[in-house]
């Protein structure tokens, strides 16, 4: 039997850590450090909460709009990649879905649109 076709990134996966590793294949190179550093980094980063959010628009092909912009967790002290890694091994995911949130929420608050027209936010946990 021949190996199935190379994952893609549209492709859903079973477990947090499938997707994570996934994406790291089509993501950054995480660069290499002991483990006491980077579980310090990942906890100075949830203590200052010291990320920010980016946004991409939801497109509505049938309707040529955007329907909704999608917030993505950005850490500034940090590769994205290695940022969740962290926090899967060290147990502090929900602490960090939690931040991005929270940020995320805060972000788009602040967002002005024109009259009548406040796309929906889609928040991945």
């Amino acid at each position: 039997m021949e190996d199935p076709a190379p994952r893609t990134r549209r492709e859903t996966t079973s477990t947090p850590q499938a997707q994570i590793s996934l994406d790291t294949s089509l993501s950054e190179e995480i660069p290499q450090q002991d483990d006491q550093t980077s579980c310090d980094a990942l906890a100075e980063l949830l203590t200052n909460q010291d990320l920010y959010i980016e946004f991409q628009p939801i497109l509505s092909l049938r309707h040529q709009s955007v329907v909704g912009i999608e917030a993505l967790a950005r850490p500034r002290t940090m590769g994205l990649v290695q940022m969740f890694l962290e926090a899967e091994t060290t147990g502090r995911m929900l602490e960090l879905d939690r931040l991005c949130r929270l940020k995320a929420l805060e972000s788009y608050s602040r967002l002005r649109f024109a009259e009548g027209c406040r796309p929906l936010l889609f928040l991945n946990f």
